[in-house]
């Protein structure tokens, strides 16, 4: 007698989660009318978190890998928001603006839907520094592991990225990368920074679309547009626009 046991590995579907600044207190992300006030410590592979507009702390990207699957953090939309219980289209309306960011392991999207060129309010997100008092080093967007250990297959896409420009004589970089592969830099907004994007052992990765302008160079902090560094091979370079450069585009 053959007897055949077949066994399917039925996985939990991937869920929506919901984050508005302005929320009351106690939700639990499950809809709008209860949605969190920022984004929770621990987030959930596979699953998507809108953001309504609004005011968010800075934050830690670090939960750990699990096989390919990513985490998304996505602008809401009146279009594009998930559920409708509790949304209002006011909600969708402006920027969600957060503080530094920093992504520590792999398989990140985080889009902000909209926006494009030098127009800053159009981004969905916005990534930025509200005060630069006693800041002796400016990183707004930093991807690498804890040791410094490259990372792979994160994008970002749809986000105003300013720094402080040369007013603060301090390295200044929009977005900082030390190492990583399959990374993705689309739609963006990066301006005002020293280096407005420096980027060191990079491996097929894409830089696209992006609107970059307005970087600073001084005696205490050489500038240019996109800083490559050692080990950078099969980058796809294309379709930006580099503005107001005052040192080096690329160099």
């Amino acid at each position: 007698v053959l007897v055949c046991q077949l066994v399917l590995a039925v996985s939990a579907g991937a869920a929506d989660h919901y984050v508005r600044s302005d929320a009351p207190a106690g939700g639990d992300g499950s809809d709008w009318a209860n949605a969190w006030t920022q984004l929770p410590t621990s987030l959930v592979r596979d699953d998507t978190y809108y953001v309504a507009e609004g005011s968010y702390p800075g934050y830690r990207f670090d939960d750990p890998p699990s096989g390919d699957r990513y985490i998304t953090i996505r602008k809401a939309t009146k279009e594009d928001h998930g559920t409708d219980t509790g949304w209002q289209d006011a909600f969708g309306d402006g920027q969600a603006a957060f503080g530094p960011l920093r992504f520590a392991t792999d398989y990140w999207k985080f889009d902000g839907v909209t926006g494009a060129g030098k127009n800053g309010p159009s981004y969905g997100f916005r990534v930025a520094r509200e005060s630069y008092q006693g800041v002796a080093r400016s990183q707004l967007i930093t991807i690498h592991g804890p040791a410094r250990e490259a990372l792979s297959f994160i994008e970002i896409r749809h986000a105003e990225v300013p720094n402080g420009g040369s007013e603060y004589d301090i390295p200044q970089y929009n977005i900082y990368v030390l190492g990583g592969s399959n990374i993705t830099v689309a739609d963006n907004y990066i301006y005002n920074g020293s280096s407005n994007m420096l980027i060191r052992s990079w491996q097929n990765c894409i830089i696209e679309r992006n609107y970059f302008g307005g970087n600073w160079s001084s005696s205490n902090n050489h500038g240019q547009q996109i800083s490559p560094g050692g080990g950078c091979e099969d980058i796809v370079l294309r379709h930006n626009v580099f503005a107001d450069s005052r040192v080096y585009a690329v160099g």
